[in-house]
């Protein structure tokens, strides 16, 4: 993308942020270890967003809304706390219901 010398200003709707594939891969691991008859194959599409895991869940298991919820928060929050709740390598990104939505690993 090329912009000339002018500056050039986004609405943050407007970027797409990228998931670094080892985070991906170590969220796709961490689910098979969860749900151990999971296959690579299934996991995917999955990409570290709460909603997917809830419809992954629903769809895969025949889950209700309110336990893939509760299923996919456990998840989340055990993934949170296995590295110690000062560490800088996980992030968790929480709705305004307080509800994991997105899992960041930083290098």
């Amino acid at each position: 993308m090329q912009f000339l010398s002018r500056r050039r200003w986004f609405l943050a709707a407007d970027l797409v942020r990228t998931i670094p594939d080892k985070a991906l891969r170590f969220f796709r691991s961490e689910v098979m270890n969860r749900w151990t008859d999971l296959l690579p194959d299934d996991v995917v599409t999955l990409n570290g967003h709460r909603e997917e895991l809830i419809a992954f869940l629903q769809e895969r298991y025949g889950f209700g809304l309110r336990r893939a919820a509760v299923e996919t928060m456990t998840l989340f929050l055990t993934l949170r706390s296995g590295f110690g709740p000062r560490s800088n390598f996980l992030k968790t990104q929480y709705d305004s219901e307080g509800f994991p939505i997105a899992l960041t690993i930083s290098a």
